[in-house]
């Protein structure tokens, strides 16, 4: 009787584990301060284990910023772009010199992605920063 139960018993142990690696949907808030001396605000969001669609909501009360979304292997070279103000190449999806933007884009599975804020004409912004992903 009691070798009828361990299956059960594993399978209820296993559960939460197996549905850790499942996670359905992303829900990132923020607001940030994005400097006027800063080249960039970098906020990075760890792969999930299978495609998503993911949209970046923007905004800024004070001053317009340019958002990029990159992938994470794209980063360092998009950082390098901005260091020199000049604008990223190999992003998912950009507005520039906005102080509201919505970005769509598709991230492939097992993939880090990295939304870059850039202030705009020196100006500090305080920027809402909302990303979701299904």
């Amino acid at each position: 009787m009691y070798w009828m139960r361990l299956p059960l018993f594993a399978l209820l142990l296993l559960l939460p584990v197996l549905l850790a690696g499942c996670r359905r949907s992303l829900t990132y808030e923020k607001t940030v301060t994005v400097d006027a001396g800063d080249a960039y605000h970098a906020q990075t969001i760890d792969p999930l284990a299978r495609e998503q669609q993911v949209t970046v909501t923007i905004t800024s009360a004070t001053a317009p910023v340019s958002v990029y979304l990159v992938l994470e292997k794209d980063r360092e070279a998009a950082q390098d772009s901005l260091r020199l103000e000049k604008a990223p190449s190999n992003v998912l999806a950009k507005q520039e010199k906005v102080q509201e933007a919505t970005l769509e884009a598709t991230v492939p599975a097992h993939s880090s992605y990295t939304v870059l804020l850039v202030p705009v004409a020196h100006k500090t912004a305080q920027v809402a920063l909302k990303i979701t992903g299904r």
